[in-house]
């Protein structure tokens, strides 16, 4: 736990001799700048073009919404209701994707920040790639067949869209690899000039709990489970020395449980796990997998994991 917590890694005291970097506030607004609001604004795009395809009236009709009685509640189911859409949720993901240059161009020319640093390197990127990938579909198939094994009922979709799920694939990749270039490769390094390291990693997790807030439905446990996400991954970042690990694994947890394994409706989902009539801490909720209580252990016990797990030599 020391190395954690006291010994920072190679790449970020080479970071530190580069900058000094910025103040904590500084580093949590300059996210803020060149993350979280391209985020929302790319997305705000995807949401009015989701709108204008799938809305029975198209945009205008939805803003009339807002002059109707109850209309900001009817406004906003409309909103999430597009998730469940095949052809908005796919504009959704894309828009993360678009936020993948604006975050390395930053990082490399504004922080000074090494492609090493940022866990680019090319050294097993494949290897690494796939290992993290075979790592997902594996936590998460496992916990669809717990579900199972408590009462869940599984069964085969026919009419599913097999080039749908081919691009789905695609795009969480890119959004996968979005997200923890932002928060672990970016956020997290650059905090860590200046911060401990295990400040770095609880701040770079919470911001990263925070961005899933705007998915709606989000419970205590929901965030929590988020937060340890990030944690978990910050970790094996660290341990691994690649953001090519925990991106792969990022990006086959979200296919796994939205395209594969998964009660949701967006589309491409081959086979459906009816976990409705389970209790909510069991089965997560409307939010799925990451409301899940079996979730909390599994990431809570994979921490331990890598604090009790002595660092090697010449590690990140």
């Amino acid at each position: 736990m020391k190395d954690y917590f006291f010994t920072k890694p190679s790449k970020i005291t080479e970071s530190e001799d580069r900058s000094k970097g910025r103040s904590l506030l500084k580093e949590i607004l300059r996210l803020v700048r060149i993350y979280f609001l391209p985020w929302l604004g790319l997305h705000y795009i995807a949401l009015y073009i989701g709108i204008m395809i799938t809305f029975d009236g198209g945009l205008l009709a939805y803003f009339k919404l807002f002059a109707m009685p109850n209309g900001f509640m009817r406004a906003f189911e409309v909103m999430f209701d597009l998730f469940k859409n095949p052809i908005a949720y796919l504009l959704f993901t894309l828009a993360s994707a678009f936020t993948i240059p604006i975050i390395y161009a930053s990082s490399r020319r504004k922080d000074n920040l090494s492609v090493r640093a940022l866990g680019l390197d090319r050294n097993h990127m494949w290897r690494e790639i796939i290992c993290g990938y075979f790592s997902g579909v594996t936590i998460v198939t496992a916990f669809m067949l717990v579900l199972v094994a408590l009462g869940a009922s599984i069964k085969l979709n026919s009419d599913v869209s097999w080039l749908l799920i081919a691009i789905y694939f695609i795009l969480f990749l890119l959004q996968g690899f979005s997200e923890e270039q932002a928060f672990r490769g970016y956020f997290m390094t650059a905090l860590a000039r200046r911060q401990s390291l295990a400040v770095s990693i609880i701040i770079s997790s919470v911001a990263f709990g925070c961005l899933h807030v705007f998915s709606g439905a989000v419970s205590v446990l929901t965030f929590l489970n988020l937060m340890l996400f990030g944690v978990f991954f910050s970790l094996v970042f660290i341990r691994r020395g690649s953001i090519w690990f925990v991106s792969a694994f990022h990006a086959a947890w979200n296919f796994i449980s939205t395209c594969i394994l998964s009660d949701s409706l967006t589309g491409g989902t081959l086979f459906t796990v009816e976990t409705k009539s389970m209790n909510h801490l069991i089965n997560g909720g409307s939010y799925g997998n990451e409301g899940s209580i079996l979730i909390t252990g599994i990431f809570v016990v994979g921490i331990l994991i890598l604090f009790i797990m002595p660092r090697k030599q010449g590690e990140f």
